[in-house]
């Protein structure tokens, strides 16, 4: 994997734990996950490396109105890791249900094979437990989910 340059590595994982809510991209394995803490906070992991050893996976916060508006196409996965909300991500290598070499780095210091593509809009269908997830911001009917 590559050395990650201009972060602080932290012992520890800090957000665990972290509860799956939904993968949202998958190729071969996750991609993308949508995940949660224990006080409702939303988070994207988003892997990024591998070899031998594990998988690096970088971890960001993630406002319910930003995750709508990237389900939705109006952002994109790049605005999201890159946005001045997420004024640190966390790397971490992880193994099973071991994190190792857990680096805290702003998102301006990630490796740039690190970023995703600049037009990473969501194109997929939206999975139907979303829509439950989001019923105030559907009122507005150019931003109903589908359609």
């Amino acid at each position: 994997m590559k050395s990650i340059q201009n972060g602080f590595e932290i012992s520890g994982f800090p957000l665990e734990p972290l509860e799956k809510f939904e993968d949202l991209l998958y190729f071969e394995g996750a991609v993308l996950t949508h995940m949660y803490d224990e006080t409702g906070n939303d988070y994207f992991a988003y892997w990024v490396d591998e070899d031998e050893s594990g998988y690096r996976w970088l971890f960001f916060r993630v406002e319910k109105e930003d995750i709508f508006f990237y389900l939705s196409g109006k952002k994109s996965l790049r605005e999201l890791l890159t946005t001045s909300k997420n004024p640190f991500i966390i790397a971490a290598d992880v193994s099973g249900k071991e994190y190792r070499n857990v680096t805290l780095l702003k998102p301006k210091d990630l490796d740039e094979s690190y970023l995703p593509e600049a037009e990473s809009y969501f194109a997929l269908p939206v999975p139907e437990k979303y829509n439950a997830l989001f019923p105030a911001l559907r009122k507005d009917r150019s931003l109903v989910l589908n359609q």
